[in-house]
C-alpha cells in the first residue's frame, strides 16, 4: 500500500530519500494544520499553554540566542530518544518514534502560528501574512529550526535499539549503533541551522 512505502522511504538507507520526504511531508503538514488552527481555534488559544510565554531571554544577544539554542535542544532529544525505539511494519520494515516526537513539535509550532499564541509579537496579522513571515528568515528562526530538526530526525532515523512486532521485542546493544559520516554531517548540519534560528530569533526579539 502506498502509505506503508512511505513509511518504508521515511528509514530508507539512502539519507537523500528520507530527507526530501521528511520536508515534504512534514512541512505540507504544518502549513494545513496552521490554515486550520486559524479557522477553527480560537485567537492565541495556546498562549497560557505554551512554555515559552514563561521564558525570558537576557538581553545580551550572544546568552539570549544560547538560551534559545538550549530551550529548542529540548525537542531534538526527545526525537533522538524517540529513535531508539521503533515499531515494524510490514515487508519487515520499521518506523521509529522520533516521528512522532517531530510530529508533535511540528504540530505545536502550527497551532501557535494559526492562532498567533505569541508573547512577544505585535497585531495579529492575517493569514496570509502570518504564512509569509515564516520566510522572513532574516528575522524569523522559525524556519531555521524546523528544519535543523528534521535533518536531526533524519540522520537518526536508523539508530533503533528496540523494535516492536506485536509482542515480539528485538533487542540490540546500544553500542551498535552506528552512523554513517553523511548521517553526522547532517545531524551537526541540523544543529548549526538551529543555532543560527536562536539567533535570528534573538535579534527580532531584542530589536523589539
Amino acid at each position: 500500500m502506498f502509505h506503508e512505502k512511505l513509511k518504508q522511504h521515511l528509514v530508507d538507507e539512502r539519507l537523500s530519500v528520507r530527507i526530501i520526504l521528511a520536508v515534504v511531508l512534514y512541512f505540507a503538514f504544518f502549513f494545513t494544520l496552521t490554515v486550520l488552527s486559524y479557522y477553527l481555534l480560537p485567537e492565541e488559544f495556546l498562549m497560557n499553554k505554551n512554555s515559552l510565554t514563561d521564558f525570558e531571554t537576557s538581553t545580551n544577544l550572544f546568552t539570549s540566542t544560547v538560551q534559545i539554542f538550549s530551550f529548542n535542544l529540548l525537542s531534538v532529544v526527545f526525537i533522538v530518544i524517540g529513535n531508539l525505539f521503533a515499531f515494524f511494519n510490514r515487508n519487515n520494515g520499521f518506523i521509529p518514534c522520533g516521528y512522532l516526537a517531530l510530529g508533535l513539535q511540528f504540530a505545536t509550532n502550527a497551532i501557535t502560528l494559526g492562532t498567533w499564541s505569541f508573547t512577544v509579537a505585535s497585531i495579529a496579522p492575517d493569514l496570509p501574512g502570518r504564512l509569509l513571515r515564516m520566510f522572513d528568515l532574516a528575522h524569523r528562526g522559525g524556519l531555521w529550526e524546523m528544519m535543523g530538526q528534521v535533518l536531526v530526525m533524519c540522520a537518526t532515523a536508523r539508530i533503533a535499539i528496540v523494535k516492536t512486532n506485536g509482542k515480539e521485542v528485538i533487542n540490540t546493544p546500544i553500542k551498535e549503533i552506528r552512523l554513517k559520516k553523511s548521517e553526522i554531517a547532517c545531524a551537526v548540519s541540523g544543529l548549526c541551522l538551529m543555532f543560527a534560528g536562536a539567533f535570528v530569533e534573538s535579534s527580532s526579539i531584542l530589536s523589539l
